[in-house]
């Protein structure tokens, strides 16, 4: 075996914490290839291959998931108005615990970028449930596409993400829209089924931390500062209400 076995209690981890350079050399990796990804779908909308867009996109999703703990949430009034996402944008969706031995500097913030840039992609679990309610004629192939979307693949798979928001909004449009007649579009939701029924775990509706985890949690790290304490409250809080109330209603449904 390539690993040592060791007792766990006996473990002794040792954080790397990055350091002034390595802040830099992250920054400036994120903002060149972020960028040219970026340039290169909006550019290129109508042009490129859909292999070609997906390789874009999948390089952005792998980028953002890597980089956007160092980057601010976005404090404007410009997202006021923006319907809930799947992503999460704005400076109250949670607490910022600086972890790094400066302040990450980007030309801008890569929050508002990837939002004004590929927006549309974000806000996208809305449309689709918009257009399943829909009580007119939709196009087949529209019902059809987002079907695909909702399928994924082997590493995303929408329907079962850990969010009482989401889960109560899209499983009644799955499972009450009038608009999959044919075969191919009701052997995808078969599909779409089937897959739920084997990934779906509980989501906690009730989240805490018991005090052993606190405890650990300050032991490897620090003690929260009063003020942060009160933020995680709050947000701890409204979170369990949410939950709580988007139970109820898909319960209800």
């Amino acid at each position: 075996a390539w690993g040592q076995h060791v007792e766990y209690d006996k473990i002794n981890v040792i954080f790397h914490i990055p350091n002034e350079d390595e802040v830099d050399f992250a920054c400036e990796f994120v903002e060149t290839f972020m960028h040219l990804e970026l340039r290169i779908l909006k550019e290129n909308r109508t042009k490129i291959s859909n292999d070609e867009r997906l390789r874009s996109l999948t390089i952005l999703h792998h980028i953002a998931v890597g980089c956007l703990s160092m980057v601010l949430r976005i404090e404007s009034e410009e997202i006021k108005n923006l319907v809930p996402t799947i992503a999460p944008y704005d400076s109250n969706v949670q607490a910022q615990y600086s972890l790094y031995a400066k302040e990450p500097k980007y030309k801008e913030n890569l929050r508002m970028r990837l939002l004004i840039d590929i927006g549309d992609l974000i806000v996208i679990l809305d449309r689709i449930i918009e257009l399943f309610n829909k009580s007119d004629e939709v196009d087949h192939d529209e019902i059809k596409g987002c079907l695909y979307i909702l399928l994924g693949n082997e590493s995303f798979f929408l329907p079962t993400k850990h969010s009482w928001e989401i889960l109560e909004k899209l499983w009644p449009s799955i499972a009450c829209t009038k608009h999959a007649r044919k075969l191919s579009t009701q052997n995808l939701i078969n599909c779409i089924m089937e897959k739920m029924y084997k990934r779906f775990n509980s989501v906690a509706i009730i989240e805490n931390i018991n005090e052993i985890s606190k405890q650990t949690a300050i032991d490897l790290w620090r003690k929260l500062e009063q003020h942060e304490l009160e933020l995680y409250n709050r947000m701890h809080e409204e979170r369990i209400e949410t939950n709580i109330c988007s139970y109820n209603n898909l319960m209800e449904k």
